[in-house]
C-alpha cells in the first residue's frame, strides 16, 4: 500500500468541524470518496498529474515492446480502473490495490525491485514518476463544497 497524505489546513479544519458536529460524517467521507475516486480515474484519460503537470510520454523502447500506449494505461488498463476508496468515521482513504501502482505513482529505477528468475531487472527500465494520486484544486474545492452540503444539511434539519 502506498500512502500520500494532503497537508491542507482549511481543508482538514473543514473535515474536523463536520465530524465534531455531525454524528454520521461516514456519509459525507463517502461523498467526498466517490468525488475524488471519479476524479483520480479521469487522470488517466487526461495523462495528468493532480497538480496539472503533464505525464511523462513513454520511453521509445516502452512503445516499442509494448506499443503506443498511454503512460500508465498499459494493455490491461487495470490500474486506471481499479481506484478504490473507504470511508470511516474521521478518515478517508483513496488509491489502488495493484501491487504496481506505487512503482507507477512515485516512479521506479531500473532494477530496483530485484530480478526475475531469467536474470532480467525488475522493473526492466526506469520508470518516471506519473502522480494519480492527491487533490487537485478542483478536488479540494469540491470536497470542501461537498463537507459544506453535509454541514448544511444538518442545520437544515434542526
Amino acid at each position: 500500500m502506498i500512502e500520500v497524505q494532503v497537508d491542507d489546513a482549511e481543508l482538514t479544519a473543514a473535515l474536523e468541524r463536520l465530524s465534531r458536529t455531525y454524528a454520521d460524517s461516514q456519509s459525507a467521507f463517502q461523498d467526498a470518496g466517490e468525488l475524488l475516486m471519479q476524479s483520480t480515474k479521469k487522470r488517466f484519460k487526461d495523462k495528468t498529474a493532480p497538480d496539472g503537470s503533464p505525464w511523462p510520454a513513454n520511453a521509445p523502447i516502452t512503445e516499442a515492446a509494448k506499443g503506443k500506449n498511454n503512460p500508465l494505461v498499459g494493455e490491461s488498463k487495470r490500474l486506471g480502473r481499479e481506484i478504490h476508496y473507504r470511508a470511516r468515521d474521521n478518515l478517508l482513504e483513496i488509491g489502488s490495490p495493484l501491487e504496481y501502482a506505487a512503482a507507477q505513482h512515485f516512479g521506479a529505477r531500473r532494477g530496483a525491485f530485484g530480478s526475475t528468475a531469467q536474470g532480467r531487472p525488475i522493473p526492466w527500465g526506469n520508470i518516471p514518476p506519473r502522480a494519480f494520486l492527491g487533490l487537485s484544486d478542483d478536488d479540494r474545492k469540491g470536497v470542501l463544497q461537498v463537507m459544506e452540503e453535509h454541514v448544511r444539511g444538518l442545520w437544515d434539519l434542526r
